[in-house]
């Protein structure tokens, strides 16, 4: 899960127009650095992006979210100021990434996504523009219902042993 960090967004010195043209860039960006077929990006409402990277390990996950987050960073976006109609630039876009990986955080989706939005969450916490992993959780089928584990698995270690990438924003 990605999240442009609303500084563009957000910010009030800039317009709507300016917020969807960022999103545009950001979306084509993540989209055009999805390199398998099988891998899928969507917008999630908002400003967040979700992105399934099928057969991937942690490790190649925190590689991939990390070089998207760079390359991001790199775009420049123009969009037309509503005020004067006059083309004004974007640039220091920044994203956050929150990561979960099945099955360490769990299987269905709804566990996966609470996981990857509380690393998200962690990510934008720590600074911003970076990337966080969710920490490995244990699901026990002996307290799971039928059908597959909860989103109450136990944690194999500290809340703290999240993996982060990147560097803050105010670096």
């Amino acid at each position: 899960m990605t999240i442009t960090d609303g500084h563009t967004v957000n910010e009030p010195a800039y317009s709507h127009g300016a917020g969807d043209a960022v999103l545009v860039a950001a979306g084509a960006t993540l989209r055009d650095h999805i390199r398998r077929s099988r891998d899928l990006i969507c917008r999630w409402g908002g400003e967040e992006f979700v992105i399934l990277l099928t057969s991937t390990s942690p490790e190649d996950a925190l590689a991939i979210m990390d070089r998207m987050r760079l390359e991001v960073g790199k775009l420049v976006v123009s969009y037309l100021a509503a005020a004067g109609g006059k083309t004004k630039t974007v640039d220091a876009i920044t994203i956050s990434v929150g990561i979960a990986i099945a099955p360490h955080a769990g299987t269905d989706l709804d566990t996966l996504y609470t996981d990857a939005d509380e690393a998200l969450y962690a990510a934008k916490e720590g600074g911003r523009n970076q990337v966080r992993m969710a920490p490995r959780r244990i699901h026990s089928s002996a307290t799971s219902p039928p059908g597959g584990p909860t989103s109450q698995g136990q944690d194999d270690g500290p809340d703290d042993t999240s993996e982060s990438v990147g560097v803050p924003a105010s670096a």
